[in-house]
């Protein structure tokens, strides 16, 4: 199996271009919907909210799509220079998953390190957000 939080990987998939896109894993997907892809439901952040779903499955044999819904602040100076742009606070974003799916984790793509996953009760789950890109890992529930 391939490893989901490979950056390398990841920037070799990800699409040119500033536009959300759909990505896919290394194997093909399941057929799906766009009812079946995760959403933002909360954000309050200063800076617009970019984010890029990437599903497929994870083996040959898999059933079910997983799903990496990568997000981050894009921040941009609106004069000066770029590099006196102070970084984004960090923002809590309020993900909604698909039915079926959960929260394995999540990871800051520049630092590899985790960040927290808070659960709600109603499919929900919440990630703090800045300038870095975070990794939110989307699995099928357990039957």
């Amino acid at each position: 199996m391939h490893d989901p939080w490979d950056t390398r990987y990841l920037r070799s998939r990800l699409p040119r271009g500033l536009q959300p896109e759909r990505v896919h894993l290394p194997f093909d997907s399941v057929p799906y919907t766009q009812d079946d892809l995760p959403s933002v439901v909360d954000y309050s952040g200063f800076y617009p909210l970019t984010t890029v779903v990437i599903i497929g499955t994870q083996s040959p044999g898999d059933v079910s799509n997983s799903i990496l819904y990568v997000a981050w602040q894009r921040s941009y100076p609106d004069s000066g220079s770029w590099l006196a742009l102070p970084s984004p606070d960090p923002v809590p974003v309020t993900v909604q998953l698909p039915p079926g799916m959960i929260a394995q984790q999540a990871n800051d793509l520049v630092t590899r390190t985790p960040v927290p996953v808070y659960s709600t009760k109603n499919g929900r789950v919440i990630v703090d957000v800045a300038e870095n890109p975070v990794a939110l890992l989307a699995i099928p529930a357990p039957q």
